[in-house]
């Protein structure tokens, strides 16, 4: 029996036919480089998505679809308080292409929370709450204008701005 089974996922925009796997002795294959995050992927057997038999990590996204989750680094926990009578919150951002129907957010007793692996860089996110665009009212940093203001999370930053000149200079002219 002959099958044709490719690689897809979030790192190569879920092409189902860009990264076809080669039968070893003991299994298929495909070498591949991901970054570090948190990786959403399927096998595509013959034209058919299931999930990794082989992997328990797994997440529904919005539309129902299961997807296995490989995750590659640190965890970190985005908390939404509030919220309490929503039915549906997501997590989007440039981390995962602002694809606002994959990170569904765990409710809790507090509002909402999803633990989610980053590699160590700035990211910019929203929450999607209920199909309202918002940004982390937690989270004072933000980046953008207008209509485009997102919420800014620095992972392990190398470098911080500060200036007192500014302070001396708001102050003076207020």
């Amino acid at each position: 029996m002959h099958f044709f089974i490719f690689q897809a996922g979030n790192f190569n925009n879920w092409d189902p036919a860009q990264l076809k796997m080669s039968k070893t002795d003991e299994a298929w294959e495909i070498p591949v480089f991901i970054n570090e995050g948190t990786h959403f992927y399927k096998f595509v057997v013959d034209g058919q998505w299931i999930t990794d038999p082989g992997n328990k990590s797994w997440r529904y996204d919005t539309d129902g679809n299961q997807n296995s989750i490989l995750e590659i680094g640190e965890s970190h926990i985005f908390y939404l308080n509030g919220f309490k009578d929503a039915k549906t919150v997501t997590l989007v951002g440039t981390f995962n292409n602002w694809r606002d129907n994959e990170l569904l957010m765990n409710k809790t007793p507090a509002g909402w929370e999803l633990k989610y692996v980053l590699p160590d860089k700035m990211h910019q996110y929203k929450y999607k709450v209920d199909g309202n665009w918002i940004t982390d009212p937690g989270n004072p940093y933000k980046s953008g204008s207008g209509d485009y203001i997102n919420s800014v999370l620095v992972l392990k930053p190398n470098h911080s701005f500060q200036s007192q000149y500014i302070i001396w200079m708001l102050k003076k002219f207020a």
